[in-house]
């Protein structure tokens, strides 16, 4: 029994670094808090590294108590991607978006333990990896788009990129193709990070892909707001619309990453043959 509370006290200690609902509340008021650069860096770099010590600690320290501790993931998996999607879908701030946003990329990884079944299996392994690099490189790509709109227009909400479209067409390509893959969408490296996913998880639970997939249908809506913001949203009186100043490392880099997005969604099987 004492095994047991042990396991647990630590899967509730991990969840809580990787903002695993219900021990999420801390990570949008945090996430918005903090300066944009540290902000990229804590939803990609610790959650990874968060899901890196729960592969290790579950799945090959602990696979024999699996009994125990697959159960709790599962709910857990179920309540972040249920809060974590509803939650950025009723933000009017972009960064406080991702920051719910971010709470159910963690539902998804979580998926990936379940589908190990208290194994480190082919499919799973893959698609924790694939899933996890498709959403950093997408979501750094997200925060440096949103740092440079929030420098120079002093605004962090969807209101802050209206025009962005025409004024900085680059930039707006750059959250496009970003938003695109955190919301799954065909020819992104979101979309296979997903799909392996979810073809790991339907061996194990159909039911769970499901409601992922209809918890994904809902990602897409708020990933889209970005996008129609930029677009198609006249500009609100006091919002500049002069073009936001970037320098060639920038650009160059924004450009990187998203090209980088787009290869992972056109040629998932370079990557996926190297695992």
């Amino acid at each position: 029994p004492m095994l047991y509370v042990g396991v647990l006290m630590m899967v509730i200690g991990i969840g809580f670094k990787v903002s695993a609902a219900p021990f999420h509340f801390w990570t949008p008021d945090v996430y918005e808090g903090t300066p944009t650069f540290f902000t990229a860096f804590m939803s990609t770099v610790v959650k990874t590294a968060g899901f890196a010590a729960f592969l290790k600690l579950l799945v090959v320290a602990l696979p024999a108590a699996s009994s125990v501790w697959l159960p709790t993931i599962v709910a857990m998996c179920v309540l972040t991607l249920l809060l974590g999607n509803i939650g950025a879908a009723v933000q009017t701030s972009a960064k406080r978006m991702l920051a719910y946003s971010s709470v159910s990329h963690a539902g998804y990884l979580l998926l990936g333990l379940v589908a190990g079944q208290g194994k480190l299996s082919g499919p799973a392994a893959q698609g924790i990896f694939f899933y996890s690099l498709a959403y950093s490189v997408a979501t750094v790509a997200a925060f440096g788009v949103l740092k440079l709109v929030a420098d120079q227009r002093q605004r962090e909400d969807y209101a802050g990129l209206a025009g962005l479209g025409r004024t900085n067409p680059l930039l707006a390509f750059v959250l496009t193709v970003a938003m695109l893959s955190l919301g799954g969408i065909p020819l992104t490296g979101g979309f296979f990070g997903k799909f392996f996913i979810f073809t790991a998880v339907a061996q194990a639970n159909i039911g769970l892909v499901v409601f992922a997939v209809v918890m994904s249908m809902v990602g897409i809506y708020y990933y889209l707001r970005p996008v129609i913001a930029m677009y198609l949203r006249p500009a609100e009186p006091g919002v500049p619309q002069t073009p936001i100043v970037v320098d060639g490392f920038q650009s160059a880099t924004l450009v990187v990453l998203a090209a980088i997005t787009l290869i992972l969604g056109i040629l998932p099987g370079f990557l996926s043959g190297l695992l």
